[in-house]
This record gives C-alpha cells, sequence and structure tokens, in this order.
C-alpha cells in the first residue's frame, strides 16, 4: 500500500478531487461522462459484472484493511487514490467507509419511437432521484424490456438515483426520450380518470408511461388511461407503488413469472 501514497490527497482544492465533488449533480455527471457508487452491495456488482467501467477508485486513508479494499488493489492496483478521513467522508455520502467507485457512464442511445414495443416499455419523466431509483428496481424486478428517460427525468447514475435502485441500473438498458408532452398517443398511462385496471387485458407488447410526480402526465392523452382504485382518503397512490402494481398484474396476466430479462434493440 506504501506505493500509493503518491496518490494520496487531503486538499478541498485538488483538481481531482473537486471533479469527483461535482458527481453528486446531473450537470456534473453530462459534463465528465463520470458517476460515483457506493455500497458495499453495488460495488461487489460492479467488480463481478462491470468491472470495465470502473476508472477510479478511492479508499480511506484509515480503512485499507477491509475485504473491499484488498479486492480493489488486487483487480485495479493502478487506479486507486487515498483520500484523508475529512476528504472521504465527504464523498461517501452514506458514511458506508467501504471503497468509492469512479465509473464512466454507459453510453445511452436514443429511443426510436418509430420502433415497436417488445414485451412491456416503460417511459418515464419521474424528476425525483428517489422515486427513480425505486422505479428502475421496480422495472427490473418485474423485467421491464426498456427503461426510456424523457427529458424530464433525473440522471439515472445520481448517487441518490443509484442507492434507492440498489444497483439495478446494471440489469436494465436505458435510452433518451424526447420531452413527455412531445409523445404519441400510443401509450398506456395511470391517472385516476382511467378505466379501472382490474379488468383491463393487457396487450403483450406495450408502452406504460409514468409522468412526474404530483403533475402526473401534463397535457399528453395516452390511448388508454388506467385508474388503480384507492379509498376516498388518499388523493393518489406513489408513483413507483402504482407502477409496480400495473407491472405486477400485467407480469400475472401474461404468466411472466420468473421470465428472463431480454434486452431489446433499439
Amino acid at each position: 500500500m506504501q506505493n500509493h501514497e503518491k496518490n494520496r490527497i487531503t486538499s478541498v482544492e485538488n483538481p481531482k478531487f473537486r471533479l469527483w465533488s461535482s458527481l453528486f449533480e446531473s450537470r456534473g455527471i453530462k459534463k465528465s461522462q463520470l458517476f460515483i457508487v457506493s455500497g458495499a452491495k453495488v460495488i461487489s456488482e460492479v467488480f463481478e459484472h462491470n468491472c470495465s467501467w470502473v476508472r477510479t477508485i478511492l479508499l480511506h486513508e484509515e480503512d485499507r484493511a477491509s475485504d473491499l479494499a484488498q479486492r480493489a488493489l488486487r483487480l485495479m492496483p493502478e487506479s486507486i487514490f487515498l483520500l484523508s478521513a475529512p476528504l472521504f467522508k465527504s464523498l461517501d455520502l452514506y458514511e458506508t467507509r467501504a471503497p468509492l467507485l469512479i465509473c464512466s457512464v454507459p453510453e445511452i442511445p436514443q429511443w426510436n419511437e418509430d420502433s415497436k414495443p417488445h414485451g412491456i416499455e416503460v417511459l418515464t419523466a419521474l424528476s425525483d432521484p428517489i422515486n427513480l431509483g425505486s422505479l428502475i428496481r421496480t422495472c427490473v424486478a418485474f423485467s421491464v424490456s426498456k427503461l426510456v428517460l424523457l427529458k424530464e427525468s433525473a440522471h439515472p447514475f445520481l448517487p441518490k438515483v443509484l442507492r434507492g435502485a440498489s444497483g439495478a441500473q446494471f440489469h436494465i438498458p436505458f435510452f433518451e426520450g424526447p420531452s413527455l408532452s412531445d409523445l404519441s398517443q400510443d401509450l398506456i398511462g395511470l391517472d385516476v380518470k382511467g378505466e379501472d385496471i382490474g379488468p383491463f387485458q393487457w396487450p403483450r407488447n406495450l408502452r406504460l408511461v409514468m409522468g412526474e410526480e404530483g403533475r402526473g402526465l401534463g397535457d399528453l392523452k395516452p390511448t388508454t388511461l388506467l385508474k388503480i382504485p384507492i379509498s376516498a382518503q388518499t388523493e393518489s397512490l406513489n408513483a413507483t407503488v402504482a407502477s409496480s402494481i400495473a407491472l405486477y398484474l400485467y407480469r400475472q396476466q401474461h404468466q411472466l413469472k420468473g421470465a428472463p430479462h431480454v434486452k431489446p434493440t433499439n
């Protein structure tokens, strides 16, 4: 480990540290095309399946003997930086003390709206990172074939999104889509003014659109609107809860229990 002392960073003015600090905002991620990963579970998964994404590994200078730190040293010894305790703490948003990974953002291709849907595809305008993270995790749980991020959506590799998704980002293809208002009508949406979701006959291939939390679908008028009946004491459901119910009903109707995820083309 002594060979890594030259990569020890103690100053907040260090250019690399300033770059890493910018990765808590979408602007910093888009500019650098990097994102920061924390949490032992997710880091282990990245080491196992997405190691090629890793560019830099950050270690707490006082906590270098952990299994993950030792694994990082074996895998990428030339990419290690040691951070002083205060600097590491400022980047370790959830106080994991596990190594932090600086990864390259994978290519997110443009969505082809003219293509035919494959299985159930989800289009989302969720701007809240925690809600988006939960939605990503839900989509992976129900084998959604494609997740289209509309322009209103939060960045899928923000730290809060990563934490909410618990690493599910690595198991679903993302696509960049247009604004919610620019979508065509050939969609299924959830709204309190729609028809009852219970008896609805789900097509095998479809696109389900999730509007922004609170604003819903705005002026968009999908071909089909479905509502989830709830008590009069509650105005609406959280977007992720609503999507979970819809995806479960679709999956149940098509008897897709345990169906493998298939990566589609765009």
